[in-house]
């Protein structure tokens, strides 16, 4: 048989007719010629002498059909299909019969066009009439793989949403005119006024041909498949829709009262009929007015709907539909609308973000791993929240879960949930009081449709950012709406809440994983990806970093990537992105570079500050597993003091061991950590040591006698307070278990109570004469340039400077050089030497400076 020849003209390039022209070449028996010009089509008519035309309408143009009539007018033996492809229904009723159907469909009129001319009278074949296709036939003709992963769930789900797109055509078409007198036969205005003739045909001609009762009993099949209790037609073809009437449960007339105010998003004809219904075509919304026709209910009434969707339904406690703040119109005929949440839920999917006012933080469950929840830390945790889930399936009232703590318990909680299978959403109450939602309380109703979608915990943070103005009214807003309506309720803060209508709480706080058990998961995570550990690198790692196994995976995956030896310094430098964390304003980071060869100290003072990094890196196992915990019931972590006059190298052998350990130094600004207001300075130190026990790094207090000082006699209440802030600091360094390093210029100042508790007392003496030839030649790089007369020997024993005013000298006879464009010569470190001790204020070593210098050029100096 030979191929029969179609022609295809279109202005589009559309979804729709791309499948279309696919599934058309790919149809052995067709042969198709593609085009978007007349004149082409003529040539090609003319050509091969085609059967069958395929054109493109516009529903929205009546004269394009007049224009594709000249086609039949030359070629009396042609049939033209003139199909409606505009508009969003287009692609949302989609069935999987496309090719086939569209197949038997021209075959049927190249059939019926043969059996016309049965006389076999070729000259007198009769002339074609240009067939319609709309929407209603549209729907058939494109496959649904077609859409594979282009466009949403709803387009890719046309065949799943065909039996609601069916029941709204039948609750819409009930409600238009049906007499055919010359009221509705009129043209209309377009844009402005519809003809019911028009409205009818947008919902699809084949509905005029039925008459009542076919209708009402198609409508009450499909309501029985969508909305009966026994009906798995929902489950199975549209979960989504499914999920949001089970977990609002909503009964019958709710459902089908959601889906007639949800209808103008899922197709573009049901908002202009709805348009046509209003009598106004710019008012595309379901109405209180117009659901009760809609539904064909005679009990139901406009002033019963707007009850049900603002009174005691579940449409209404949990406000899914809303009326439109900006109608103008009496309250019975403003439009209604679908919370967005919702719609995005249908329209985009599950898992998709979509417009997000509240910056709500969605954590959606991983699949469960053999090693998820292997940290004994989180056993408390666990615990509660497979009571949550055994109060879930009874049905049961469940308590509020509080979290004791800051972020460290938020985050805690956001991982324990991601391993463990429950959903999360978490909201930042502070952040939400100071948004631009007005009402806080549409803000929580959005945040209980968000988790109830998800079926997910709600997770309120922020309590302790929260303005004292605002506390209250967050809170009462929380009880009001977030409890009686969310199933597994949590929220974060350090302290109780004052609550006065007592909800059950329960109290939750995460206590440090025990050392062995860090230990073992070390070595589990470890061999599970091939690298074998020593024991003492196990050690060191589980006394270093403390994470979770997710992260645990990732460092080992870093650290086997980076290649080389693997060791806990290997580690511990691939743990380095992961131990960052934001500091508050009082810190300042410091990323230590320094090594022990930068230093000159004496021996014995050297020798000590070598031994402070195996006192931090070796404390879990002298503590646990030597038993040493429990004869030290504080003090676990070390603490360090640091005295002696200033530039003699105390800040740069804190730097030398935090860079010894693989860690960052935060360095403390006392005047901005220090407040007059009571209770602020320790808000203030309580930011700081939780900073730096996240990041694990070394704490380095400068000048510490200023807030470690001695105890003042009691004469007021600034005494009394000053005296409980020293008493504070002492708690929180006994606690702290890192390293906390305090450096102070005048030892004989701090409280001894306090000096009672530190573990190392180096003293830095100012260096003799051997130590600063070593400084003044340690100054000066090997890659500077340094002029022949220059006596680092003479220097030293003539100038009784510490190592921080060599280094300054050096760095300031450096630029002196440059400048001259020459080599760093003697007379520009005597220069800098004068500068340096007239800073010092020792003017008379400065002006006995140059008689010791054997050089004319600094005689006159």
């Amino acid at each position: 048989m030979e191929p029969v020849a179609i022609a295809l003209i279109r202005d589009s390039n559309t979804l729709f007719w791309q499948a279309v022209i696919e599934s058309l070449e790919n149809e052995s028996r067709l042969f198709l010629h593609v085009t978007t010009t007349r004149d082409e089509v003529e040539q090609f008519l003319a050509a091969d002498k085609s059967r069958l035309l395929i054109v493109e309408q516009d529903a929205n143009n009546a004269s394009v059909d007049v224009d594709y009539r000249v086609f039949t007018e030359l070629h009396p033996d042609l049939a033209v299909v003139a199909i409606d492809a505009t508009g969003l229904e287009t692609f949302i009723r989609l069935k999987d019969l496309g090719k086939e159907l569209l197949i038997k469909l021209v075959s049927a009129i190249l059939t019926e066009k043969a059996g016309d001319n049965a006389d076999g009278d070729d000259n007198k074949m009769p002339r074609s009439q240009v067939r319609h296709v709309g929407a209603a036939d549209v729907i058939r003709l494109v496959p649904k793989s077609s859409l594979a992963g282009g466009a949403s769930p709803i387009l890719r789900q046309g065949l799943q949403w065909q039996k609601v797109c069916d029941w709204l055509d039948l609750c819409l078409h009930r409600c238009l005119p049906t007499d055919m007198g010359a009221g509705s036969s009129e043209v209309g205005v377009p844009g402005w006024a519809m003809s019911p003739a028009k409205a009818r045909a947008i919902l699809g001609c084949t509905l005029e041909h039925q008459d009542e009762e076919q209708l009402r009993s198609a409508r009450r099949q499909l309501e029985h498949c969508l909305f009966s209790p026994t009906s798995t037609t929902l489950k199975e073809q549209l979960p989504a829709l499914a999920n949001i009437f089970q977990v609002f449960e909503l009964d019958e007339t709710e459902q089908k009262i959601f889906l007639l105010v949800f209808a103008a998003e899922i197709d573009g004809r049901y908002a202009r009929v709805l348009g046509y219904l209003n009598d106004d075509l710019t008012r595309r919304r379901a109405t209180p007015t117009l659901l009760p026709a809609l539904l064909d209910d005679a009990s139901l009434s406009a002033w019963k709907v707007r009850e049900i969707i603002a009174g005691g339904s579940n449409l209404s406690r949990f406000q899914l539909i809303r009326e439109d703040a900006n109608d103008t119109l009496p309250a019975s005929d403003a439009g209604l609308f679908i919370a967005q949440e919702i719609s995005h839920y249908l329209l985009a999917g599950a898992e998709q973000a979509g417009d997000n006012p509240l910056n709500i933080e969605l954590t959606l469950a991983a699949a469960p791993t053999a090693s998820s929840n292997d940290d004994p830390a989180d056993g408390n945790l666990n615990h509660r929240l497979s009571q949550w889930r055994t109060g879930l399936k009874a049905q049961k009232a469940l308590p509020i879960m509080h979290l004791l703590g800051g972020d460290a318990s938020a985050d805690w909680l956001t991982d324990v949930c991601r391993q463990s299978g429950d959903n999360l959403v978490s909201l930042d109450i502070a952040a939400l009081a100071e948004s631009a939602w007005q009402n806080p309380e549409d803000a929580m109703y959005a945040l209980v449709r968000t988790a109830r979608l998800h079926q997910a915990i709600v997770l309120l943070k922020g309590f302790a950012s929260l303005q004292a103005k605002h506390h209250e009214k967050m809170l009462r807003a929380c009880l009001s709406i977030l409890y009686p309506r969310i199933q597994r309720l949590a929220w974060v803060a350090e302290k109780p809440l004052p609550v006065r209508e007592q909800p059950a709480i329960w109290y939750v706080e995460r206590t440090p994983p025990a050392y062995a058990d860090t230990k073992s998961r070390w070595r589990a995570r470890a061999e599970s990806q091939g690298i074998c550990l020593a024991d003492r690198d196990l050690g060191i790692l589980a006394t270093a970093l403390k994470c979770n196994t997710p992260q645990m995976d990732a460092i080992l995956g870093l650290a086997r990537g980076a290649g080389g030896t693997l060791n806990a310094a290997a580690i511990l430098e691939a743990a380095r992105p992961f131990r960052q964390v934001s500091a508050p304003g009082s810190v300042r980071r410091i990323d230590a570079s320094f090594t022990w060869n930068d230093i000159v100290l004496p021996a014995k003072v050297l020798h000590l500050l070598k031994v402070i990094p195996g006192h931090v890196r070796e404390s879990g196992r002298v503590l646990d597993d030597w038993g040493y915990r429990s004869r030290m019931p504080y003090g676990h972590g070390v603490a360090a003091l640091f005295s002696g006059p200033s530039g003699t190298g105390k800040t740069m052998a804190a730097q030398i061991i935090a860079s010894e350990l693989g860690v960052e130094l935060f360095q403390v600004d006392l005047a901005k950590t220090i407040s007059k207001y009571i209770g602020e300075t320790e808000k203030n130190l309580d930011a700081v040591f939780d900073a730096a026990d996240k990041a694990g790094a070394v704490l380095l207090f400068d000048e510490a006698d200023a807030l470690f000082g001695k105890r003042t006699e009691v004469r007021d209440a600034h005494d009394r307070y000053a005296n409980v802030e020293v008493a504070y600091l002492l708690q929180r360094m006994e606690i702290y278990a890192g390293l906390a390093i305090l450096t102070t210029n005048l030892r004989q100042n701090l409280d001894k109570a306090f000096m009672r508790r530190l573990r190392f007392v180096v003293d830095f003496p100012m260096p003799a004469t051997r130590e600063r030839e070593a400084i003044w030649q340690a100054s000066f790089p090997s890659t500077a340039p340094l002029g022949a007369d220059v006596n680092f020997k003479f220097l030293a024993r003539r100038l009784e400077l510490s190592g921080g005013n060599i280094q300054q000298i050096a760095i300031r006879a450096a630029f002196s050089a440059a400048a001259d464009n020459s080599s760093i010569e003697m007379h520009h470190i005597v220069h800098a030497t004068r500068d340096e001790l007239r800073k010092l204020g020792m003017n008379s070593e400065e002006k006995t400076l140059a008689e010791f210098i054997p050089d004319t050029r600094c005689a006159g100096l």
